[in-house]
This record gives structure tokens, sequence and C-alpha cells, in this order.
């Protein structure tokens, strides 16, 4: 949803901030009291909903691309034969 610069309304979550999501900055906390109200203020205020929207796009981008994603992969790789090439010296 971000990564297509639309805007997130979604409920609070651990996982959600894990991936670097921060409430009014680059999605729109909900929950089922508020999900009405919060979509049609968002619906009229446009230039802060599209203000939210780039920025989640900018942070999915930024994080969550395949690129980033392979580049993280390889250095948890790097990693992992950095500590068993030092645990077989030290044997």
């Amino acid at each position: 949803i971000t990564a297509c610069n639309s805007l997130l309304l979604a409920p609070e979550s651990d996982e959600l901030y894990d991936l670097g999501f921060i409430p009014g900055e680059n999605f729109v906390a909900i929950n089922k009291e508020n999900f009405e109200e919060k979509a049609y203020y968002y619906l009229q205020h446009e230039e802060e909903r599209k203000r939210i929207a780039y920025n989640g796009m900018m942070m999915a981008h930024q994080k969550h691309s395949t690129t980033k994603r392979v580049l993280d992969f390889l250095t948890i790789i790097e990693d992992i034969l950095k500590q068993e090439e030092s645990a077989g010296t030290n044997s």
C-alpha cells in the first residue's frame, strides 16, 4: 500500500513499528471505533493525506525494496560466516 504512495490506515502493532512505521508520519493509526472518522478526515485534508502517504512511500522504498532486502540478507550471511570463522580459529 505505502510503496504505491497510498495512505495506509491500520491498527497500531509491534509488527508495524518493527517495519519502521510511525503513526501520523508514514501511516494513520486507526481502531474499529475511529476508522470511519479518520477515513473521512483524511479525505477532506488532502495535503496532510498526501504528506503521510508520500512519507510512507519513501520509507517503503528505502527500507523494504528488493535491493535493500538482498543487501540485508548478504550482511547477515557475512556475519554468520565471520562468526563461524572466528569460532573455528578459537578451537
